[in-house]
């Protein structure tokens, strides 16, 4: 298995895989993605609550604010999970940015909301809530910087053998792109979104399988769907 997360997310979510797979699976990190959180100031006057898409804008908000005054309105429940263990009152959604902006704006709020959020940013969560009335402001406070793959991932695929693989956004999947159309090994890829399954389209021998929720349990159950399909046809 090849995991590419930010290192903390990789780790975690590594743990889980090899309590799940057992320690015959052999798990390479390889993060194409650094998280760094920018150094600026986030104005919260007059807001009525704050938006987050991700773990890593809570965690990034964290070290630019003190303040946990308002709602937080949460992509999913490892996001919201995040905020809670910094002290704020979190909503969770039910994965996915569109969701979310749905779940808010049929929420009693009125705004205006603040959407924290890094360089790149997957759906338009402030254009559907402006849509429904709703103002929302939107502030860049972390960097994406972007890192090569290991020699560690690039061996494994090099080799002709079932390679699982979670790709968790888009972007993830544009950077891997280059290094996984002429790998050898036979990819088994867990996609979180149609999107990125989208992104990841010109691997026409890969395997793909798309999540049937955008959060890491149904991304756990698509790699074991597609281990199980790898095991078979191994025999």
């Amino acid at each position: 298995m090849l995991i590419t997360r930010p290192q903390a997310q990789s780790e975690r979510f590594a743990q889980t895989c090899q309590r799940v797979f057992g320690p015959q699976m052999q798990i390479v990190i390889s993060p194409v993605l650094k998280i760094v959180p920018r150094r600026t100031k986030i104005d919260l006057t007059g807001l009525t609550g704050l938006i987050f898409t991700s773990e890593n804008g809570v965690r990034a908000f964290a070290a630019l604010s003190h303040d946990r005054s308002l709602p937080a309105y949460c992509v999913g429940p490892r996001t919201a999970d995040v905020a809670r263990q910094i002290g704020f009152r979190a909503t969770q959604g039910t994965g996915g940015a569109e969701a979310l902006a749905n779940q808010i704006a049929a929420a009693p709020t009125h705004g205006p909301l603040l959407h924290v959020h890094g360089v790149t940013v997957a759906g338009d969560i402030k254009g559907v809530l402006t849509q429904r009335g709703i103002p929302v402001r939107t502030q860049v406070i972390y960097d994406q910087l972007e890192y090569p793959l290991s020699k560690a991932a690039h061996d494994l695929l090099s080799e002709p053998a079932p390679v699982l693989l979670p790709v968790f956004s888009p972007r993830t999947a544009t950077l891997l792109l280059p290094a996984l159309v002429p790998a050898r090994a036979l990819l088994q890829i867990a996609a979180i979104s149609p999107a990125v399954a989208v992104s990841l389209q010109k691997l026409h021998t890969a395997r793909i399988d798309v999540a049937a929720q955008p959060d890491g349990a149904s991304m756990l159950t698509s790699l074991i769907g597609l281990r199980d399909g790898a095991s078979r046809l191994e025999r």
